[in-house]
């Protein structure tokens, strides 16, 4: 999910009951963000298991009160590893109006269990997209150079790709997510050119 459709998302008030934020994000930015839309209790230390059960009943607290909808900012960077479990708790049993927000600088060091249940909003996806758009959208003499430049490098390439069929994902194209399989293939078992494949994939972004 891009930063973008995750605002989008705060502002029609149509919620996961938890993200992971990656990139460049700043804690004081969201929580300033986030409290235009309910009350913003942000963790910036280590957070253990205690940390835990307290935020779990703080959220607990106020239910079936007119309070305004909450939003916990957890920092996972400093997080025991023994706090994500009871975290992975709280994600599973959500509670109405209480949204987590875990903000990870290395998201790789989240067990799988609790990321596999939290919506990611990266910046990096969203730079990434800034790429594909850019390259769907310009003309025949820069779409051509882009495709040098990504086809030049194995690594390059197979990370546009990568940016490729997450966009399509994101955007529910199917037609574009085929044709991506089809361009795999082709570069790896048949030894089509790199820039072939991306030339094929253009018209379809």
């Amino acid at each position: 999910m891009t930063r973008e459709d995750f605002e989008n998302q705060i502002k029609k008030g149509i919620l996961a009951n938890g993200y992971i934020l990656t990139g460049a994000v700043s804690f004081v930015e969201l929580a300033g963000f986030l409290g235009k839309f309910g009350e913003v209790h942000v963790s910036y230390g280590s957070v253990g298991i205690d940390e835990i059960r307290e935020i779990k009943e703080k959220a607990s607290a106020a239910l079936g009160s007119e309070s305004s909808r909450l939003f916990f900012v957890l920092n996972a960077d400093k997080m025991h590893r023994l706090a994500f479990p009871a975290l992975l708790k709280a994600v599973e049993e959500p509670l109405e109006n209480r949204h987590f927000f875990i903000m990870a600088a290395r998201p790789g060091l989240i067990p799988e269990t609790v990321r596999s249940r939290l919506v990611e909003v990266s910046g990096k996806e969203e730079r990434d997209f800034e790429n594909v758009r850019k390259f769907a959208d310009s003309g025949f003499f820069e779409r051509s150079k882009m495709t040098e430049e990504f086809s030049e490098d194995a690594g390059e390439f197979n990370s546009f790709m990568n940016s490729i069929e997450n966009y399509a994902r994101a955007k529910s194209n199917y037609e574009l997510l085929g044709r991506l399989e089809k361009a795999r293939e082709a570069s790896g078992a048949l030894n089509i050119s790199r820039k072939m494949c991306l030339e094929y994939l253009a018209p379809f972004i």
